[in-house]
């Protein structure tokens, strides 16, 4: 057999499914470009959602002063 596993060596490759239990973040990880990528759409998710909801305070409040200006 050409190819042969061993039981703990790290299989090569991206890992897929969540980190082994004390496994910690390192900045090895933060220079894969999947990871930066997932930061990247998780802080524009974000941003996105800090936006819709000062929309959301601003419609709310003009709504309820706009009558009141007159």
């Amino acid at each position: 057999m050409v190819c042969q596993l061993t039981i703990g060596t790290p299989a090569s490759g991206p890992r897929v499914g969540p980190p082994p239990a004390g496994y910690h973040t390192t900045m090895n990880d933060l220079q894969r470009p999947h990871t930066v990528r997932r930061i990247v759409v998780t802080a524009g998710v974000v941003l996105a959602a800090l936006i819709v909801a000062v929309a959301a305070v601003y419609a709310v409040a003009f709504l309820i002063l706009a009558p009141l200006m007159q």
